[in-house]
């Protein structure tokens, strides 16, 4: 028999929305990672192509 220990993070609720504000922090001066609301709207999901990491396969 094992036993398992889990750990609950008193802030597991926040912790996708931390790891996006990491994210959004870090690339927020790279142009390339974002597109405008103007761009979306023109061209909607079709705007993912200009993304340099948008994989088309």
């Amino acid at each position: 028999k094992f036993k398992i220990k889990i750990e609950d993070s008193p802030r597991r609720k926040d912790m996708v929305f931390m790891g996006g504000a990491v994210l959004a922090e870090l690339t927020r001066n790279r142009d390339s990672f974002w597109i405008t609301r103007e761009d979306y709207a023109e061209k909607g999901l079709g705007v993912l192509k200009q993304l340099n990491n948008y994989d088309s396969k």
